[in-house]
């Protein structure tokens, strides 16, 4: 399994390619602008429709698109408590 700590613990992007990103975060920039999340109104099913799309244009295989979307989830920002 993937070492957590080298992905967006919103989105599931690895932090290697956010260059915006500050050094501590758990979150990429595109998720979390350092203060808060970038779109606060923003649900589980919102990121799973969002992920789901970028990944459709990637040309993505649905294996790993089925794999992303099943993680997203186990991710900090969505994890229940």
């Amino acid at each position: 399994m993937h070492d957590e700590r080298n992905r967006c613990q919103s989105c599931t992007m690895p932090l290697r390619f956010d260059k915006n990103r500050p050094i501590s975060s758990i979150y990429c920039s595109f998720c979390h602008d350092g203060t808060c999340f970038v779109d606060q109104t923003l649900t589980l099913q919102d990121m799973k429709r969002k992920i789901r799309k970028l990944l459709s244009e990637r040309k993505v295989s649905r294996f790993v698109k089925l794999y992303l979307i099943v993680r997203l989830s186990t991710l900090k920002r969505w994890r229940t408590r």
